[in-house]
Order: C-alpha cells, then sequence, then structure tokens
C-alpha cells in the first residue's frame, strides 16, 4: 500500500459543491481505500491505496464523486512523499503580514505559461514553480489588492488547480507520517 493525499478543487466554498467530510471517508472506504481521514472542509483526504499512477488515481475519485454526489470535482493527488518534498523545498518564509500558498496543478505547465506566472512576481506577491507545485508568497497587508487566487493561476498556466495554505500542507504531512 502506498499513502496518498487527494486534495479537492472547490468543494465546500461558498455553498456550492457540498461534501460533508464523513460522506467523503465514506466514499473513500467504498473504493477499497484504507486509513482514510480528512482534513477541514476543504476536501483533503489522506489514505492508503494500491500502487497505481495518481493520475488513474485523480480521474477514479473524481469520477466516484461525479456519480456519489452529482458533482464534478478535480481531484490532485499526491504521494506522501512528493507532498513532504513541496514542503521541504518551501522557497519562501512565511513574515509577518505575508502568507504562502502552493497550489497543486495535475501536470507541468508549459515553459510559456510558467514564464507568463513568473512575469507577475512583485513586491506584493511572489511566484515559484518547481515540478507541478506553485509556490506563492502573498503581503495580505498591502494597500494595493495582490493578483494571487486560485483562478488567477489557472488562468496564467491553462489548468485546473487547488490552492492550500502553508497551515493546511503541514498538517497533511503530519497526517500522512502518523497514519503511515
Amino acid at each position: 500500500m502506498n499513502r496518498y493525499i487527494a486534495l479537492l478543487r472547490g468543494i465546500n466554498v461558498g455553498g456550492y459543491r457540498k461534501i460533508k467530510m464523513d460522506e467523503l471517508r465514506t466514499i473513500f472506504e467504498s473504493m477499497n481505500f484504507k486509513k482514510v481521514s480528512t482534513y477541514i472542509q476543504s476536501g483533503n483526504v489522506v489514505f492508503d491505496a494500491s500502487p497505481v499512477k495518481t493520475k488513474q488515481l485523480a480521474d477514479q475519485i473524481s469520477n466516484q464523486i461525479q456519480t456519489s454526489f452529482g458533482h464534478d470535482v478535480p481531484v490532485i493527488i499526491r504521494t506522501a512523499e512528493e507532498l513532504k518534498s513541496v514542503l521541504e523545498d518551501l522557497p519562501f518564509q512565511e513574515k509577518s503580514g505575508w502568507k504562502v500558498y502552493f497550489s497543486f496543478l495535475p501536470e507541468h505547465p508549459s515553459k510559456n505559461d510558467l514564464k507568463k506566472l513568473t512575469e507577475h512576481s512583485g513586491d506584493i506577491e511572489h511566484f515559484k514553480v518547481a515540478d507541478r507545485t506553485i509556490y506563492s508568497l502573498v503581503d495580505k497587508t498591502s494597500d494595493r489588492k495582490p493578483n494571487f487566487s486560485n483562478g488567477f493561476i489557472e488562468k496564467l498556466v491553462k489548468m485546473p488547480c487547488t490552492t492550500r495554505n502553508l497551515r493546511t500542507v503541514q498538517e497533511l504531512v503530519k497526517m500522512a507520517e502518523a497514519s503511515a
């Protein structure tokens, strides 16, 4: 069995695509996944499954959510090792008034799209890309509104992504390690 983390895009936001975490756990268990646990309402699931390509696993979960809840929910999968590496490779340190975010992509963006993203780095937001993750450091105290949002990232890289803050990623790594 391998340890995986499923990151669901856009559930329980603004009253849309509501899925209760106990129902989500039940769905994962019905798919024969083991040691299933969730973290907060935004769709973070840590679980064990037989080794399989993460794209195949993401499609399987997304299809089951569509069947069970009627919601088209993009799912991005990382192994426990991948998520730990993402955290260890963090190129920024959170500082007073600034927040760190991780935008997880299903695949590598094109070099041209990455260039567009890095061109948006400035004095109130910074972006770094590594593998299938975009790291963002955003000034939350600025009088100017940063461009940063999940939609902003998706528009530039031309693919769905899902974004988590530093605390959530740290907690997911702890959960993955604790129940491995």
